[in-house]
């Protein structure tokens, strides 16, 4: 909320405590919509992480009566104070669960709780979930689950946009059956087209697509980047998915930093995992770099991510380069998804990831979900038609939609 906002506000002061996990938080803001919550020391790098993770339950609690609501609801934004990353900030908008004002002191109700509440500078148009699928190595098929994933996502009544990270070689069109493309990233980033230009419907309610560059773009991605994140963040949509291009470029990272969910894709190959470790490593490094109270560290850690750990090991707790650091660490945590695992051998390199990505990295990791070879994912691909589509009630659609319900667990349906 901008300061002219603020100062533009006459109503009273708001009367409520925000507890999660036990611990009591000031509430700055509160409307019908949701609520704005402020920790002036920041808050702790676990919280948010867990806030991070899709719909919780918390307390709102009148500081006066003592009486509480229990409420469920989503993280839709953070603020962080200065240059150490510190999350201050947070807006929450309601979920599931009935919602309303906590009760005046006696429980008395005016009948003007409404009106009393706070407007919350929540940006609406913002997707709700943003999810990045990536992986570092083409071939392992992040586009091929991408789809299949945002196709499930609009069957449980959610809008959502698929928009295809591939700065030159965007294939997502062609697994939804879209051969003739008019309009794609390219002229966005041309600036002949606004980006909700060059969104396209797809034959499947709910879902809409921005197609990947044909051709190479790099010439003009250094001066649109910008521009780009921020129109992405205008995009109005429940569920935001990037399919991001193979490699580790500054646009893919960029792509996958901002995500609320990284997911990435992995075979039972050694190259593959070598490849799905490079990038989570590249992707933590590049969001570090954002910080600049963290350039010295990461120049006298060079690539040495044992070095690192130890550096920031060393540092006082508060210390600001500390506390900037263990706040990067907490958004990287990472959903795995293997493909092509058809046996307890294959499952096992998979989680290898696992494991070297928490000893080298000491970033959270969970495996989302794991796909075997199929006869229904080679079916669809020559058909040029999404799996779940066709093969509705097969294994890998079933653990399709199982993955889509974990990413969305706790969000209200938008679409009737």
């Amino acid at each position: 909320m901008s300061g002219e906002d603020n100062s533009s506000l006459k109503r009273e002061p708001v009367k409520a405590t925000f507890v999660f996990d036990g611990q009591p938080y000031e509430v700055t803001a509160i409307s019908a919509d949701g609520l704005q919550v402020e920790c002036p020391v920041g808050f702790a790098p676990e919280t948010i992480r867990q806030l991070r993770e899709g719909g919780f339950e918390f307390v709102l609690r009148d500081p006066i009566t003592r009486n509480e609501i229990e409420l469920a609801g989503e993280l839709v934004r953070t603020e962080q104070a200065g240059e150490d990353g510190r999350v201050v900030k947070i807006w929450i908008v309601k979920n599931e669960k009935e919602w309303s004002r906590p009760g005046r002191p006696g429980g008395e109700r005016t009948g003007r709780e409404q009106e009393d509440g706070i407007a919350l500078a929540v940006p609406r148009g913002r997707a709700v979930k943003t999810i990045a699928v990536g992986g570092g190595k083409g071939g392992v098929g992040k586009t091929l689950i991408t789809v299949n994933l945002a196709l499930s996502l609009s069957r449980q009544q959610k809008n959502v946009t698929l928009l295809d990270g591939d700065f030159g070689n965007g294939n997502c069109n062609t697994l939804l059956g879209i051969t003739r493309i008019e309009n794609s990233l390219e002229e966005y980033l041309r600036q002949e087209r606004s980006l909700e230009e060059v969104i396209v419907s797809t034959a499947y309610p709910g879902l809409r697509l921005v197609c990947g560059a044909q051709n190479k773009v790099d010439a003009w991605l250094t001066s649109e980047k910008s521009r780009l994140l921020e129109d992405i963040r205008q995009i109005e949509a429940d569920c935001l998915l990037f399919d991001l291009g193979a490699g580790m470029n500054d646009e893919t990272l960029e792509l996958y930093r901002i995500a609320d969910h990284k997911i990435v894709v992995v075979t039972p190959q050694m190259t593959s995992l070598q490849n799905a470790y490079g990038f989570v490593k590249s992707a933590f490094y590049y969001d570090l770099k954002t910080h600049s109270r963290l350039a010295a560290l990461l120049d006298q850690a060079g690539n040495d991510t044992i070095k690192l750990h130890d550096l920031i090991g060393r540092l006082k707790d508060g210390h600001p380069a500390r506390q900037a650091f263990e706040v990067v660490r907490a958004r990287q945590g990472i959903q795995i998804v293997g493909n092509q695992v058809n046996d307890d051998r294959d499952l096992k390199i998979v989680k290898n990831l696992q494991k070297v990505v928490e000893h080298y990295l000491h970033i959270d990791n969970r495996i989302l979900g794991i796909l075997p070879s199929s006869d229904a994912i080679r079916s669809s691909i020559n058909r040029i038609t999404p799996f779940a589509a066709l093969f509705p009630d097969s294994p890998v659609t079933r653990e399709i939609d199982r993955m889509a319900r974990e990413l969305t667990r706790g969000m209200a349906r938008s679409r009737f």
